[in-house]
């Protein structure tokens, strides 16, 4: 998680990065507190970024910002219109804002933890907008199971299924149903993180 010191420093300056490491290595040692946060000023973001002390934002973090699987491409540099499909705590959101602080930034995340750290995380940026919601093929409801360490999945609730804890329930929405709602004609960049919903996505309506 640690191997190269020299990116935490580049982004958040010494103070930060020591400050940093000994919360990650608390997580790495077993820590685990939905409670603390911890808040950082990263270069070329206007505003703070919070984490939890939990290992999914640990690994939000280092995914978007020290590690990233994301680049910003010269081909998307008139990009008006994101789809932040699991957005988590926000951290894709808050970078694509940075990026394009021009572009509407439509933001999905279907666990209600996640989805109030995102908000905290993205409120002071205007072009974002973060809906509870899971990315589906149609408007139904979905469940939240648990996934792998403090990851999960979302699946389509069967007729059957009956007192399902309302902590665990969500709402599905279709592509073609969020350009609808938001009077939208087409996406330029989709992003999608969604442990596997990506099968059930393109099913249809998109």
């Amino acid at each position: 998680m640690f191997t190269s010191d020299s990116k935490y420093e580049a982004l958040l300056g010494k103070e930060q990065t020591v400050k940093l490491i000994k919360f990650f290595s608390e997580i790495e040692n077993g820590k685990y507190n939905k409670e603390e946060t911890i808040s950082l000023m990263l270069k070329g973001i206007e505003y703070p970024i919070y984490l939890r002390c939990i290992r999914a934002d640990m690994q939000s973090f280092v995914n978007t910002f020290i590690d990233p699987y994301l680049e910003k491409k010269p081909y998307l540099e008139c990009t008006k219109l994101v789809i932040d499909a699991g957005a988590n705590i926000g951290c894709t959101a808050v970078l694509f804002a940075n990026w394009w602080p021009d572009c509407k930034i439509i933001s999905l995340e279907p666990d209600k933890e996640n989805f109030e750290l995102s908000l905290k995380n993205t409120e002071k940026y205007p072009n974002v907008t973060v809906v509870n919601c899971g990315l589906w093929n149609k408007d139904v409801q979905l469940k939240i199971e648990a996934g792998q360490e403090d990851g999960f999945v979302v699946r389509e609730i069967s007729v059957k299924e009956k007192d399902i804890n309302p902590e665990n329930l969500t709402t599905g929405v279709s592509i073609e149903q969020l350009l609808k709602k938001y009077d939208l004609s087409q996406i330029d960049f989709l992003k999608m993180n969604i442990e596997g919903s990506e099968k059930e996505v393109f099913t249809k309506n998109y």
